[in-house]
């Protein structure tokens, strides 16, 4: 399932062109493809091509009501609701296409594309030759500083810290490496790792006291996981297996999870091993299965 995002810059591309890329849009839309499509300008400027987007699905947004300045306020609404629908469906794949000739959109385009967000502007002979020469330069090998900036924008670039990781409990420190082919030294990775919880750590001493986390305290970068915090802070409850799962997952992986609760066989798996006093062992693979 895919949204196909479909902005239209009324004011900037004529009734033609308007209807003929909307009508091949629809065409292209597979079968559990979401479409939504939104037709922006001054009433007055756009009124021709309203009725037809509208037989065709799309929302119009008048635009001369917004502010009583008139200068750029289209362009500048169409970049804020595409910025919010792609961020609100950022947990599912999406596409965005936008119809206009305004160079303005530039920075947004790129940015979407830099977000890994398959973006075209097919009215826009800039962005156009912009994307192939991108296209072209990212099928050569980036090389990235051996430092943790370095780290950083590969695992930025490869999805690792996203939700289109379904892979994320388990070793943290091994799942780095092997994403990464060993190409980073360990020292990096693991200076990585405690820049990356600290937040989560500060979390942690804060609802659970200095007192009680000793043995959290005591994990070294190489140690670091969701089942190992569970493990060293004795966390059996299963409601509050699930409460931390959130938690983890969101300062840890920079995302809410959509499933809030972990599969009942995993966390009777999770809740017995804490109860035995053994280290939860590596679960990402039924983790993916339910997700």
């Amino acid at each position: 399932m895919c949204t196909r995002f479909l902005y239209i810059d009324g004011e900037n591309i004529s009734k033609a062109d308007i209807m003929s890329s909307v009508t091949d849009f629809i065409q292209s839309l597979g079968a559990t493809d979401i479409f939504v499509g939104k037709l922006y300008g001054n009433r007055d400027v756009v009124k021709s091509s309203v009725p037809f987007c509208l037989s065709k699905g799309l929302t119009f947004v008048e635009t001369s009501t917004i502010s009583s300045s008139k200068k750029n306020i289209t362009d500048m609404k169409i970049t804020v609701d595409c910025i919010f629908d792609v961020v609100y469906t950022k947990e599912t794949d999406s596409t965005v296409t936008l119809l206009s000739k305004d160079c303005d959109f530039l920075p947004l385009f790129y940015k979407l594309n830099e977000m890994g967000i398959r973006t075209e502007m097919p009215f826009c002979a800039l962005a156009k030759s912009s994307f192939e020469y991108l296209a072209a330069h990212m099928k050569e090998e980036i090389k990235y500083d051996k430092t943790t900036s370095g780290l950083d924008a590969f695992l930025k670039h490869n999805n690792f810290y996203s939700p289109k990781n379904a892979d994320c409990l388990g070793n943290l420190f091994n799942k780095i490496k092997k994403k990464t082919g060993g190409a980073f030294p360990d020292s990096v990775i693991e200076a990585h790792i405690k820049i990356k919880t600290k937040k989560f750590n500060k979390l942690i001493a804060a609802t659970c006291g200095e007192y009680n986390i000793g043995r959290f305290r005591s994990l070294s970068a190489k140690d670091f996981s969701f089942e190992s915090t569970i493990g060293s802070l004795g966390i059996s409850d299963k409601y509050d297996i699930n409460k931390m799962y959130v938690t983890y997952i969101s300062k840890v992986f920079g995302y809410i999870p959509k499933k809030k609760e972990l599969p009942e066989m995993l966390l009777e798996s999770l809740s017995n091993a804490v109860k035995e006093g053994r280290v939860p062992s590596h679960s990402s693979t039924a983790l993916k299965i339910i997700l």
